[in-house]
């Protein structure tokens, strides 16, 4: 007997709705119980009310994608199920449709998982159950499918998705941007090779910093309280209102302020340190930022830094074996980051803006492309620290560069 208290969305169901699901378009049939635009942002719906949603040839019309699964997350229990079929990448007809934006390969939902690398654009979270390739008419009885779909195209029309909503009892926190990873909570990440990679730099800092230190872009604050534990005096800034009341709330000790880092509400000559970690890149003026670094940093005071390396080993390889341009940044989807600097173009930016460099070093040398990468470092998670180590030795061609620098002493010549 079905129960009649689950709460069951057919997303999209045009004319055609599903039995025993609540039908929602944006066109008002007599299938369609709520009108509403699926490009509409929020959903008419509350958080964690829905036990399973079913998307059938919606989700590759809507303008969002990871909005829209943010939102089926949102609106979604706790191991919720969601059946997602659209139109397979290899199918003419999915690039036929005009009104298509999006087309699914088996890759399509990984990006969602705790264990992928990239995972950090996106809050939800949902385990891919069950895939399924869908072909057609006398398709059907063509045999080795799967085989002949590696080397041809139109063996498959549609692929089908089973998903289930993983939400963790104590999620983790997101700053404005609602990216993981970028103002996320490191202390509680799950993926070690991120988690090992944001704190090395703290506590490489903690080492040989005393005082009062500045942390430029602190985030949700687990840096500034790494360095606030080994005695020191700290004040941490971040444009997102919401990252600084989580640093607040969870790590109290340090100062907290919400500000611009290319406007510090501070005096001259006040700090003995500043740390800035992936911060620089995401700046509108990182001279300014810079600028301001110098001037709030007593004279022979420190700077750590670090930022993303576009001219990383593997586009330093497809440069001069491929005759491929380098690119603008480590990813090229990240709309966040404004400017990345390469190795050499970092350290002469530094040296331009006064500081004297002390110490370099690279974290993670991408020694094979970062698929193939995730899938032995993180099937085998004993091992996730080869490709960061080996970044230690070869800085230029690692993927962070992170830099030790010293505010320069002025020095007058006489002639």
């Amino acid at each position: 007997m079905e129960d009649l208290t689950r709460i069951k969305l057919n997303l999209g169901c045009g004319p055609i709705k599903k039995e025993g699901y609540i039908g929602v378009d944006k066109v008002k049939l007599p299938t369609v119980d709520i009108v509403h635009d699926l490009d509409v942002y929020p959903y008419p719906f509350e958080d964690n009310l829905v036990d399973e949603i079913c998307c059938s040839h919606i989700l590759e019309h809507l303008t969002d994608f990871n909005k829209t699964m943010e939102e089926l997350w949102r609106i979604c229990k706790p191991d919720a199920a969601i059946a997602i079929r659209g139109p397979y990448y290899k199918c003419h007809y999915a690039f036929g449709d005009a009104t298509h934006k999006h087309f699914f390969t088996e890759q399509s939902f990984i990006y969602f998982s705790d264990s992928h690398p990239f995972n950090y654009y996106s809050f939800a979270r949902f385990e891919v159950t069950k895939i399924r390739l869908i072909t057609h008419g006398f398709k059907h009885f063509i045999p080795f499918k799967k085989i002949l779909n590696l080397f041809l195209w139109n063996i498959f029309e549609e692929i089908e998705f089973k998903l289930k909503v993983n939400k963790d009892s104590n999620p983790i926190p997101l700053g404005d941007e609602g990216i993981r990873g970028e103002r996320n909570d490191i202390l509680k990440s799950k993926n070690k090779r991120e988690k090992y990679e944001h704190l090395q730099r703290y506590r490489y800092a903690s080492k040989s910093l005393k005082g009062k230190i500045l942390d430029l872009g602190c985030g949700t604050g687990y840096g500034g309280k790494i360095l606030y534990d080994r005695g020191n005096e700290i004040y941490g800034i971040d444009i997102s209102e919401k990252a600084i009341d989580y640093a607040r709330r969870n790590y109290p000790g340090p100062k907290y302020f919400c500000c611009s880092t290319e406007n510090l509400p501070f005096e001259d000559n006040c700090f003995d340190a500043v740390t800035a970690f992936e911060v620089i890149e995401h700046v509108q003026n990182p001279e300014k930022v810079l600028q301001e670094t110098y001037r709030v940093l007593k004279t022979g005071g420190d700077l750590f830094i670090s930022t993303p390396n576009s001219r990383h080993l593997l586009n330093t390889l497809k440069y001069l074996l491929l005759g491929r341009p380098y690119p603008e940044k480590v990813n090229i989807r990240n709309i966040y980051h404004i400017k990345e600097f390469y190795y050499d173009e970092f350290l002469r930016f530094l040296k331009k803006g006064k500081f004297e460099i002390i110490s370099q070093y690279g974290q993670t040398l991408p020694i094979l492309p970062c698929r193939i990468e995730s899938l032995i470092f993180g099937k085998l998670p004993l091992f996730y620290k080869i490709p960061i180590l080996l970044g230690y030795f070869i800085p230029k061609y690692a993927w962070t560069v992170v830099a030790h620098a010293k505010k320069k002493k002025w020095t007058v010549k006489i002639k």
